[in-house]
């Protein structure tokens, strides 16, 4: 009898275990299935990718752009440089050494062979404006001076001191061979002849501020942005240099162009051929000998407060408060876009392969781009 009892116990525990493996199946079937449910689902509910830079190609232009991967340049420099806001940013001739302004009066000359801050020269009250003329640097502030100081000798020396403009110095711009400049605020120009002991005066037959400055490497000629921010269209004036016996440059106007669609705009930029000019968050480009546009930049998810151009490099820097933007002016296309967040200005090298970025924390930054 034990014996039947115990056959029948194996039997029962023999339908058990199977049992078992046929639950555990039917579970493992079920976990695959809804796996492969989910990720279809997941799949399909995916739109299609939307296009990081929507672009506005030029009339006539219809290649579509090719953004460049973000991020796709090399920090090479950096440093803790003011202890205020950054407001401007200019590179010598070669490259190799960059200037800053701020908020905390100070002017940083760093050295990006050395990769170190060369020298600190201060100046209360904010720096707002910069430009190398030659051995020479000129600098603009807050209040209206403009400031000459010589970087021959060891230790940078101010030299000459003026107070010449009646709001902060915007914009400085100086000829390549460091003899000739013009700055602006927003009310009025001036022009300064550097040889010898500096002379400056107003520059007549403009019809408001000059925004922005620029002088061609390869001729003597200059181009200026002049207008009310935000109000009317800007003109773009042409001017021609020549030199007197005396060795000073005289300045005579070759032309001045009208692009309407400028009116409204809040910062502008001028190259060896192109106007750049800010409204929200694009950016417009004419070519003020021909009259024609370029076209329109709209890259920048918030509004556009920072723009800079290599002269003669087609390189472009524009910049919201957290983004940096760096594209090329022949098609539109960008090159480079990083985040930092807090920028406060920017700046492009003359061949247009170094970037430099300002921060509200006063930091300094460099990249590296690849033509």
């Amino acid at each position: 009898m034990s014996e039947v009892v115990q056959a029948l116990d194996k039997s029962s525990r023999t339908r058990r275990r199977a049992w078992w493996w046929a639950v555990a199946a039917l579970i493992g079937v079920v976990v695959v299935g809804v796996a492969v449910w989910v990720r279809n689902t997941s799949q399909a509910d995916v739109p299609p990718p939307i296009p990081s830079e929507p672009v506005i190609p030029a009339p006539g232009k219809s290649q579509p752009p090719t953004p460049a991967p973000d991020d796709a340049a090399d920090e090479v420099y950096r440093a803790a440089a003011h202890t205020g806001h950054v407001r401007t940013l200019t590179f010598d001739r070669a490259s190799t050494g960059l200037f800053s302004g701020g908020d905390d009066g100070r002017v940083v000359w760093h050295d990006l062979k050395e990769r170190k801050v060369h020298r600190t020269m201060s100046m209360p009250p904010a720096v707002t404006a910069v430009a190398v003329a030659g051995s020479r640097l000129m600098i603009g502030t807050a209040n209206g001076q403009v400031r000459i100081w010589s970087l021959d000798g060891p230790q940078p020396k101010e030299v000459h001191g003026f107070v010449r403009h009646k709001g902060a110095v915007t914009v400085f711009a100086a000829s390549p061979d460091g003899t000739f400049a013009v700055s602006g605020d927003g009310e009025e120009a001036h022009v300064w002849n550097l040889v010898g002991q500096p002379k400056t005066g107003p520059l007549p037959q403009t019809a408001g501020p000059v925004l922005a400055a620029h002088f061609r490497a390869d001729r003597p000629e200059f181009a200026t942005v002049v207008g009310r921010v935000g109000l009317l269209p800007a003109e773009v004036w042409q001017w021609k240099l020549s030199t007197t016996k005396e060795g000073l440059k005289e300045y005579h106007p070759q032309g001045v162009a009208r692009p309407k669609e400028s009116a409204g705009a809040t910062a502008f930029a001028v190259s060896d051929r192109v106007m750049f000019a800010v409204v929200g968050d694009k950016v417009f480009g004419w070519e003020f000998g021909s009259g024609q546009a370029v076209g329109i930049y709209q890259g920048h998810p918030r509004a556009v407060r920072h723009l800079s151009v290599a002269g003669s490099a087609d390189v472009v820097v524009t910049a919201d408060d957290a983004e940096v933007h760096v594209w090329d002016a022949k098609n539109l296309t960008r090159r480079w876009k990083g985040r930092r967040l807090g920028v406060t200005a920017v700046g492009v090298s003359d061949d247009g392969l170094r970037i430099a970025v300002g921060t509200e924390a006063g930091e300094v930054l460099v990249f590296q781009t690849s033509k």
